[in-house]
């Protein structure tokens, strides 16, 4: 007995050290940014449920059968979503990243998530008797996801070695009841196929991404993980992941995550827009982004190493008869003379978030990196910058003098409008002109907020429908795409010169001078030209018209507050009331639910159809004749008493075969009697050399035979 539990243990320890340990080694490498419980709870919902079934024996084995399949299957449809909505973009930063000794973030997590896949499913060969194939194929495993991230050629030689080592043990697993000679000719055979086959695959080859992956099934993919698991560690667009206001769907539900993007320091109580994208042209459906590319040669940008910054000092305000900091001192002493600073907390972002009043910029990186565009652009830096990279960037204090303005060459541009504006839409600029430009802009301001609906949850945009016009007059819903589109084209059809930019608000709270900026706070707005201050940003999407917690305010007024995915945007912009948070936990919940909850009951109706699937082929279920269910038995059986040392009948003969399975078996407690395995040898003899014909009751014996057999020859 003390035998027998030595060897469970051990056969539990090496599984468990199979299932864990090359995740854990990949976490220690790549610093990966994600829940990895995830990754360990499969290894650990596998592991857990063999080590009871084969310690107590008090699951039965088709139960452990179903848990194993279930969990390696949903651990295997994880790992395919995140594959799939990251974005191809972002394997090539990460990669670039690792080049440089910089590895992080979410691109780790999925190798992460990849080992704990496939070395959980290789150990449980283990609890079969098997360990050669588990542990080649876990040290295959390991060394080519390594092969895959370094790219050097130990790693890469090393892969292959590895894999040729599985792939013989495996076939050897397979031809153990062959000839010697065979298994080692064909073993050969495959070690030679496996090093030819790794060989074209190592040519140099420029990966190029799948339109289909990264424009139709990643998209989909992406709203709705982002729905349902908000802080998910995904990246959702480049440039720009953590949000996406994506073209190929424009204007339609966006998907935002509430993961942590920056850290910006700035005055309590201020608001920064920062900026990462500018665009000019609009033909009816969809923003052309100006590309920074198009506007010159690349230029240095002021760097200094990461070890050289020192952020300001955190502080809080205490609101007691005024303004007075904690610190002791007077508020005016505090405050950061405009300058805004901004740290990557994610992992890498290839655009620099900048302000409109930006006059310079000073880059806390450890890599040499220059920057290329305009403010008309929006500003890309090469090498992207990562994980804890610092902007600081320093705001111009004062308007600036009228006179020195410089009047842009291609201003008109600013004024054009697609050719088919809708008549309705040409008829409503008229109506909210004013007498000078500001009045014209906070009319249609005004207007916008009276007659639409602020909301994140809008429908698709009919195929033949203008995009502004369908806002204005049809929907009349929208978010701050909409806002922005609908208040750029009335200001140009006044003759007002105005632009469409994408970045960030950060809305700094009032007590403090510090903020986490999330893809929540993803924001779209106009620009306009305006002869004596040059181009100024207007809000036009009225929720972000103030930076006050006027929330109860903006629900009443607006309508906000009939989905909690809109209320989480919200509060991650303007703030909530304290009160507001159980009721909107609770709404989010009921909302997730229901938006989970059909996808999720159809997983498990697949996954329930699986299981039956799979117990029924394993318990002969289908097989009908009882020819065929004698037959299935038999070569259970033989495999059975293979895999215990013995010889098959086809080498030693049936009266051999049988006497070396009853020495196996031995006087175990459960062990068939000896006039069972006579009756065994009998029906064998008299079904397949004889003319007896095989009765029912004899494939129900066959089968408990078997079944006594392996029982008995696995608790040795």
């Amino acid at each position: 007995m003390t035998r027998k539990r030595g060897d469970q243990l051990l056969r539990i320890g090496i599984s468990m050290l199979i299932a864990f340990a090359p995740a854990s080694v990949l976490v220690w490498l790549l610093n990966p940014t994600g829940p990895l419980w995830i990754a360990f709870a499969t290894a650990g919902i596998v592991t857990a449920s063999h080590a009871i079934h084969l310690l107590s024996g008090r699951i039965p084995t088709a139960v452990v059968s179903a848990i194993t399949f279930v969990t390696i299957g949903l651990a295997g449809l994880m790992l395919a979503v995140n594959i799939i909505i990251v974005p191809f973009s972002a394997y090539l930063a990460w990669f670039d990243l690792v080049a440089d000794g910089t590895v992080r973030g979410s691109v780790s997590f999925v190798f992460v998530m990849a080992a704990a896949f496939f070395t959980t499913a290789l150990s449980v060969g283990v609890y079969r008797r098997v360990f050669l194939v588990p542990v080649a194929g876990s040290a295959f495993i390991v060394s080519m996801l390594l092969a895959l991230i370094y790219q050097h050629w130990i790693t890469a030689f090393a892969t292959v070695t590895l894999l040729a080592v599985f792939v013989v043990t495996l076939t050897g697993r397979f031809l153990a009841d062959q000839s010697r000679v065979r298994a080692v000719r064909t073993s050969l055979a495959a070690f030679v196929a496996v090093v030819l086959f790794s060989t074209l695959l190592g040519a140099a080859h420029r990966p190029r991404g799948s339109y289909i992956v990264d424009a139709r099934l990643a998209p989909t993919l992406r709203d709705f993980v982002v729905r349902n698991v908000p802080r998910f560690p995904v990246m959702y667009a480049t440039p720009g992941y953590g949000y996406s206001f994506e073209q190929s769907t424009f204007g339609e539900a966006p998907t935002l995550s509430s993961s942590a993007i920056f850290s910006v320091y700035a005055d309590p109580g201020s608001r920064v827009y920062l900026r990462t994208e500018v665009a000019r042209v609009f033909d009816g459906r969809l923003w052309a982004m100006e590309d920074p590319l198009s506007s010159g040669v690349a230029r240095a940008v002021l760097t200094r190493p990461t070890s050289a910054y020192r952020p300001p000092l955190p502080f809080d305000l205490e609101f007691e008869m005024g303004f007075v900091d904690s610190l002791g001192g007077e508020i005016g002493d505090a405050f950061m003379d405009g300058e805004v600073h901004v740290a990557l907390l994610g992992d890498f972002y290839p655009m620099m978030p900048h302000t409109l009043d930006m006059e310079r910029a000073v880059l806390y990186t450890n890599r040499d990196s220059s920057i290329i565009g305009t403010r008309e652009t929006g500003f890309r830096l090469d090498p992207p910058i990562v994980h804890r990279d610092t902007i600081v960037i320093q705001r111009r204090l004062r308007p600036p003098d009228p006179s020195s303005i410089p009047r842009p060459p291609d201003l008109q541009e600013y004024t054009r409008t697609h050719r088919d504006v809708p008549d309705s839409v040409r008829q409503l600029a008229e109506t909210l002109a004013g007498g000078t430009p500001i009045e014209t802009a906070v009319n249609i301001r005004d207007y916008l907020a009276a007659e639409s609906e602020y909301t994140l949850e809008v429908g698709r945009i009919p195929a033949d429908a203008d995009f502004v016009e369908h806002f204005l007059f049809d929907s009349r819903r929208g978010y701050c795409v909409q806002y922005a589109t609908a208040f750029t084209l009335l200001a140009r059809l006044n003759g007002i010169p105005t632009r469409y930019a994408t970045g960030f608000l950060v809305s700094m709270p009032y007590d403090s001078n510090y903020a986490t900026v999330s893809g929540l706070a993803a924001h779209a707005w106009p620009e306009i030209w305006l002869p004596e201050y040059g181009w100024n940003i207007i809000e036009a999407t009225p929720p972000m018209q103030s930076a006050a917690d006027l929330s109860w305010f903006y629900r009443d007024r607006f309508g906000v507050g009939a989905d909690a995915y809109t209320r989480r945007q919200l509060e991650a912009v303007i703030g909530r009331d304290a009160d507001d948070e159980p009721l909107e936990e609770r709404s989010a919940f009921v909302d997730t639910l229901a938006v989970a909850a059909p996808p999720a009951a159809a997983l498990f109706v697949v996954i329930a159809l699986a299981v039956v699937v799979a117990a029924g082929i394993r318990n002969e279920w289908f097989v009908a004749s009882p020819d065929r269910r004698f037959a299935t038995a038999g070569r259970k059986l033989v495999k059975t008493a293979m895999r215990a040392g013995v010889q098959p009948p086809d080498a030693i003969g049936w009266r051999a075969w049988n006497g070396h399975v009853r020495d196996a078996c031995g006087p175990n407690h459960g062990s068939p009697a000896p006039v069972a395995h006579d009756r065994a040898l009998h029906l064998v003899w008299s079904a397949y050399f004889g003319s007896r014909r095989v009765r029912r009751i004899d494939a129900e014996f066959m089968r408990a035979y078997q079944s006594r057999v392996s029982r008995s020859l696995r608790s040795r």
